[in-house]
């Protein structure tokens, strides 16, 4: 039992690793995103396109872990109106 919780761990920190470093990449296009909307003085929320990345999390889940992903999105995005909105209070 042992050997199989840490061989499943090992996988979960993989994965985490391959999370985080798209997780970064995602922070750093919505950092360009924040300065566009900026440049372009368009509001930070968007409520049409925060529905279709939600709709699209749920799709993305296929039905598997649906609620979860939903979850999941929900706070990246939360995440990523924050970045903006420091970003844009910084400039």
């Amino acid at each position: 039992m042992k050997n199989t919780l840490e061989k499943l761990r090992k996988s979960n920190d993989k994965i985490d690793k391959k999370l985080i470093k798209l997780f970064c990449k995602r922070m750093k296009n919505c950092r360009e995103i924040g300065a566009v909307k900026k440049a372009e003085n368009a509001e930070i929320f968007d409520a049409k396109r925060e529905a279709e990345v939600l709709s699209n999390s749920r799709k993305y889940a296929n039905g598997e872990f649906e609620n979860y992903a939903l979850e999941f999105m929900k706070s990246t995005v939360a995440i990523s109106k924050e970045l903006q909105k420091t970003e844009r209070e910084k400039q």
